[in-house]
């Protein structure tokens, strides 16, 4: 008993930990991308709250959650208040699938979990857009679905290599490198990661200069913070999974978090260098040319490790 005590005591104290710290560098890489963003366009970021905008994020935050909440007239009252609580759930529950989390965790089907997550979040946005019954929002919403069974197929193709190379489906087992294997895999995964993220060039479910915000027009206050945070989670999530899935570094060092600091860089910076993609664009891309060379991949992949098994029989 009083193993099984320490043991729930020990993985739940580790999944607060691990909230409240996503939580507080959810809050600094708005501030460090508003900064690197003022950069890129020649003016200064948030510099004026105590030394050098350092506080920004949290008067941002109590702003945003002291707003009033409007009840409009035309929406579905509950999945329009449902959806953002929906997309935050899931971002958090995203975290605790990571080894450093819930380390006595011996599911091997842990990547499937993760894939189910991934999706499900996205109808959290479709409900948001269903919900507010706004033209705009109904185009955004519609978009990003459309979008979805174009990339999330991709990616599902992308990590499948991955898991034959390391023959199974559990994080703790990506202790190997193989970004010189596929480094080509690693470059398609990295432009299916801002579609998955809705970011630019691949932010058309948002789209400001169509869309005035696309999904979430009709957020604000509580329900646009929750949207948000659940956006920059996912950022830092998925530059956590590149450096799995890629570069084998495990969480216990430092040059993990440098790696992931520097993927996290990266999506920030191709919102500003990047326009935005066309839509039909994306699509084609997806189709004919990320799709295809995935399956070759996938194919070579499956030939190598025939071959072994082969020569490990004979």
């Amino acid at each position: 008993m009083h193993v099984w005590t320490m043991w729930f005591l020990k993985n739940n104290i580790m999944t607060l930990l691990t909230i409240i710290i996503m939580l507080m560098t959810l809050s600094f890489i708005t501030l460090f991308e508003r900064n690197l963003l003022g950069m890129i366009q020649y003016r200064k970021g948030p510099n004026k709250n105590f030394f050098k905008g350092l506080f920004q994020p949290f008067n941002d935050a109590i702003k945003l959650f002291s707003k009033e909440n409007l009840i409009l007239s035309k929406i579905n009252y509950m999945m329009y208040f449902i959806s953002p609580l929906m997309m935050f759930t899931l971002a958090l529950l995203l975290w605790l699938t990571l080894p450093i989390v819930l380390y006595y965790w011996s599911s091997t089907l842990i990547m499937m979990l993760i894939f189910c997550i991934m999706s499900m979040s996205s109808y959290g946005l479709m409900l948001s857009g269903w919900s507010s019954n706004s033209m705009y929002s109904m185009i955004g919403c519609t978009r990003m679905m459309s979008l979805m069974l174009s990339y999330e197929v991709v990616l599902i193709l992308i990590t499948f290599n991955i898991f034959l190379m390391t023959e199974s489906l559990s994080l703790k087992h990506f202790s190997k490198s193989f970004i010189f294997i596929f480094w080509s895999l690693a470059m398609i995964f990295l432009i299916i990661m801002l579609c998955e993220l809705n970011r630019t060039p691949s932010d058309l479910s948002e789209g400001e200069s169509e869309l005035v915000s696309g999904f979430n027009t009709e957020y604000f206050s509580s329900g646009f913070t929750l949207i948000f945070m659940a956006e920059y989670s996912n950022i830092i999530f998925m530059s956590f999974l590149f450096n799995y899935l890629f570069l084998g570094y495990q969480l216990n060092s430092l040059i993990s978090l440098f790696m992931v600091f520097m993927t996290s860089l990266w999506v920030i910076w191709m919102r500003g260098t990047n326009p935005r993609i066309r839509y039909d664009l994306l699509m084609i891309e997806t189709w004919t040319d990320m799709l295809p060379s995935t399956l070759l991949f996938m194919f070579i992949t499956m030939f190598y490790k025939l071959n072994q098994m082969m020569i490990y029989i004979l």
